[in-house]
């Protein structure tokens, strides 16, 4: 088991920008797969279940902060707690992808755990490639 690059994984409750954000990715040909979720618990269980068959865990989760039942910050959370010390190495790194720009949001974002980068909406070209340069490097 370990973990792709050739995999992404979105998870925002809006789906108009899932839409934009899949398309956006796909045409960047930096993924070659565009997992998509609108729901936090869908992403908990497809990580799961990944780790459970012994698949591959995508390397990169672009996630929202604000969604209902789940915030980004509490899924993140939620998602490390699933990986136990022999499976550490295998966590995904998390970019948050925001509307907001309020600063109780980056004081979150510098304490998560295994975060790369806080993206506006919608994604940018340069944005997100600098993110990949990170991911690889």
């Amino acid at each position: 088991m370990h973990t792709t690059l050739h995999e992404i994984v979105i998870v925002d409750d809006d789906r108009d920008t899932n839409i934009l954000h899949e398309h956006f990715l796909k045409n960047t040909e930096m993924f070659d797969i565009v997992h998509v979720f609108d729901h936090p618990e869908n992403v908990i269980r497809f990580t799961k279940d990944r780790l459970h068959t012994g698949h591959s865990i995508p390397a990169l989760y672009l996630i929202d902060i604000r969604m209902p039942m789940l915030d980004g910050f509490e899924l993140i959370d939620e998602l490390n707690d699933l990986f136990d010390h022999e499976t550490i190495m295998l966590r995904p790194k998390y970019v948050i992808v925001s509307g907001s720009n309020h600063s109780r949001d980056f004081e979150k974002y510098e304490r998560a755990q295994n975060t790369l980068g806080f993206l506006s909406k919608p994604l940018e070209w340069d944005n997100m490639s600098g993110i990949f340069t990170r991911l690889t490097a």
